[in-house]
């Protein structure tokens, strides 16, 4: 059987241009199909031959389970290196290394899962909480009624903005390099082209 094509309707053209032709063909058995059924030939563009290559690709791609992944502004978090040096320690898992390692991974997953929404929380609500609370030592300020604690709160405020900053920074650019993103229940996928 033949593969579906995608792209150009002729493989070959003579090289001044008056004859083009389907002469080439990528042919497969029914038992192909069976394993790969969302297969189809790519025709390529023409560049040193009188031939188009062909290319094969699956559009369903199964690259097995999900990788672990890290987000970098959980190291801007004050804790966060110690609460996996201990999550790690804590785990005995039996069998081979790589099977623990796997199952290792699997539940520090959960427990940074956790962490993330018990300690690293919402950084924009901590943002607005943070800018409402300068605002209110700001009027106090301007009334001057602002004591030396409240001066130094408003500094260590301004402080936390800042790093609260650069994490959301850190956010925002690892969705914008990754191809999903996920808002409340909901995942979404986008595609981009990556620009060098």
């Amino acid at each position: 059987m033949e593969l579906p094509s995608v792209g150009k309707k002729y493989t070959w053209y003579k090289s001044d241009g008056t004859t083009k032709r389907r002469l080439d063909r990528i042919l497969v058995f029914e038992e192909w199909l069976q394993i790969w059924p969302s297969c189809k030939q790519y025709i390529q563009p023409r560049v040193v031959s009188d031939h188009c290559a062909l290319v094969v690709k699956s559009s369903v791609k199964d690259w097995g389970p999900e990788p672990f992944r890290t987000i970098d502004a959980w190291l801007m978090e004050p804790g966060f290196k110690d609460f996996v040096k201990e999550k790690w320690r804590v785990c005995n898992m039996q069998g081979n290394s790589i099977s623990k390692f796997k199952d290792k991974l699997n539940l520090l997953k959960v427990d940074l899962k956790e962490w993330n929404r018990n300690v690293f929380g919402c950084l924009d609500s901590k943002k607005k909480q943070i800018l409402r609370d300068i605002e209110d030592l700001d009027v106090k300020d301007d009334n001057n009624d602002l004591e030396v604690n409240g001066q130094l709160r408003r500094m260590d405020l301004f402080s936390q903005l800042r790093m609260i900053d650069k994490k959301l920074e850190s956010l925002c650019k690892k969705k914008s390099r990754s191809n999903w993103f996920k808002y409340g229940d909901t995942k979404y996928k986008f595609f981009h082209s990556s620009i060098r």
